[in-house]
């Protein structure tokens, strides 16, 4: 988690099955076909509650509430879940 893209507050994690399958609709991001929808809505905000990290569904804004420790703390997470997930995958 690098930056928002495109200077957004928004943001979602998807798992695309072909790293150059355009995420460019919201019909693409919800494409059992095209990403593990199952993986990005469900595993996800399961295994980061592990993290003690809680999402909304649509995952989340970043607002001027949030500090940097925040996002770090948000950044942390979601490489623990990616490293508890990784084997199942």
């Amino acid at each position: 988690i690098d930056e928002l893209s495109c200077g957004s507050s928004l943001s979602m994690v998807h798992f695309p099955y072909d790293e150059n399958t355009p995420l460019d609709r919201p019909e693409s991001v919800f494409d059992p076909v095209l990403c593990d929808v199952e993986l990005s809505h469900t595993v996800l905000g399961l295994a980061l509650l592990l993290e003690d990290v809680h999402i909304l569904l649509g995952h989340g804004a970043a607002s001027t509430a949030h500090t940097d420790g925040d996002m770090e703390i948000f950044e942390r997470a979601c490489r623990a879940v990616a490293r508890r997930v990784k084997s199942y995958l």
